[in-house]
């Protein structure tokens, strides 16, 4: 749980207010929403731990910014690859389980900074405090939930790499981040292709419908064919390439049987 909300003891006024005016004085103490420490007058031990607040909207409830950041969360599709607010897939971190080992402004840096395989969505700061509040927003709903394992995501050597179907039919252009092999790609000028199939993929093929095994297949043999405007050519897979493509894109807990 990000936040451990608690009121003052009974006559102990809390030594943040000896610098900073009340606010929201009903909602209990300081520390309930920032956390710090309310019981000491130096900064550097008050200030410990300390969550600003653009990061503290998530908990006053109906908060407009939380809401801004689940839009965004939507939008953004950040579900193909994470889990948030108790939804999502499994290819990269929870996000539901960050807190309290990472603070709300090392996530602003991730955000800002994406890592490799992690879309550069270019947010504005001001997006990015209200998708750091949604996620924590979705985060504490997780008291009752064990720590997550750290997940280990394991790159292929070059070598390998070059010799997988998604790398030399589609890695010019496009990346995927995969549960069977990894990261795979190093393109941008297309989408990245993570969690394709799922629920959580935007439903982008042809008539706004779900990606299948069989729409990739009618995708590659002639992308003109579904979208008219489309500008990816004709991609030739054999039987065994068109496989290693479809399990490179299957996520935890879902079966090819399943499409």
């Amino acid at each position: 749980m990000l936040l451990f909300p608690a009121m003052v003891s009974a006559g102990r006024k809390s030594a943040c207010l000896t610098c900073h005016p009340p606010h929201h004085a009903g909602r209990g103490s300081c520390t309930g929403c920032h956390r710090g420490n309310d019981r000491s007058e130096r900064k550097n031990i008050a200030h410990h731990g300390l969550i600003g607040g653009r990061y503290a909207h998530f908990t006053i409830q109906g908060s407009k910014v939380v809401e801004e950041g689940k839009k965004l969360i939507g939008a953004a599709d950040c579900r193909r690859c994470h889990t948030t607010g108790d939804r999502g897939n499994r290819l990269a971190a929870d996000l539901d389980k960050l807190f309290p080992d990472a603070s709300p402004e090392d996530v602003f840096k991730a955000i800002k900074n994406p890592v490799l395989y992690m879309p550069d969505f270019h947010f504005v700061d001001t997006e990015i405090v209200s998708l750091v509040n949604a996620i924590a927003s979705g985060a504490r709903q997780e008291t009752d939930r064990q720590r997550e394992t750290v997940q280990v995501v394991h790159f292929i050597p070059d070598g390998l790499a070059r010799e997988n179907s998604f790398v030399r039919l589609c890695g010019s252009c496009h990346k995927l981040l995969s549960h069977r092999y990894g990261g795979l790609g190093n393109g941008t000028m297309g989408p990245s292709l993570s969690g394709l199939f799922s629920e959580f993929y935007p439903a982008t093929f042809a008539g706004k419908t779900r990606w299948r095994e069989e729409s990739l297949k009618r995708w590659l043999k002639n992308p003109r064919k579904v979208r008219p405007n489309a500008l990816m050519p004709p991609v030739a897979v054999t039987a065994a390439e068109l496989e290693q493509l479809t399990d490179a894109m299957v996520v935890p807990h879902q079966e090819k049987n399943s499409r």
